[in-house]
């Protein structure tokens, strides 16, 4: 078999992988919400690992709450950081590093973190997407938790908890090995505002 032939039979085997675990996952039951967390890696690479999420959630209305940084700086830091610790969540304190970002790209990839947090938020339908902005949900956890818990039809009363503890410091300073090469190629542009805050003035 060719190696095109390969990658379709490939594909569908898990694009049938997929949709079993999803229609498993969403059998109806009354008083149950069901969720799982889908990360930008497994569906913005190219080629994307699995496409066939996006249109089973759109197909199924599924609700869909997408949790956006503002600061794409911080978002950068977040993505360096857990590939370089190779651990994107943790339930205890873990060990602070620092990140040399390569100041030749990094407007480019910023443009890329805002290009991917605008694009899906026009790839669901408005009645099906919920946008909660990182730094507000720290900020105001009450109200965005009321908001949230809202949209998704359940008692505005429930807690929320996690056992998950946050890995980054809020000082990019701290996370930034060249913090000044960083300050000097963001000054001026559209970013720069990222090195000072989490709101764009």
């Amino acid at each position: 078999m060719s190696n095109i032939g390969n990658r379709i039979k490939h594909y569908t085997a898990r694009e049938k992988m997929v949709s079993n675990f999803l229609d498993d996952l969403y059998k109806k039951e009354p008083n149950i919400i069901t969720g799982f967390k889908l990360m930008y890696s497994e569906i913005s690479k190219f080629p994307p690992r699995f496409p066939m999420i996006i249109e089973y959630l759109k197909s199924a209305e599924a609700k869909t709450i997408h949790i956006v940084r503002r600061n794409v700086l911080k978002t950068l830091m977040s993505r360096e950081t857990a590939k370089k610790r190779k651990q994107y969540h943790a339930k205890e304190k873990v060990l602070a590093v620092k990140i040399n970002l390569p100041v030749k790209t990094l407007n480019k990839e910023l443009d890329k973190i805002s290009f991917e947090n605008k694009f899906w938020q026009t790839a669901f339908s408005e009645d099906s997407y919920l946008r909660v902005d990182y730094e507000d949900f720290v900020e105001n956890k009450d109200s965005e938790s009321k908001r949230l818990l809202h949209f998704l039809g359940v008692k505005e009363s429930v807690e929320l908890l996690s056992k998950n503890v946050k890995l980054n410091s809020d000082s990019l300073e701290d996370l930034i090995e060249n913090y000044n090469e960083v300050v000097k190629i963001l000054s001026g542009t559209g970013y720069e505002w990222c090195l000072h805050g989490d709101q764009q003035s």
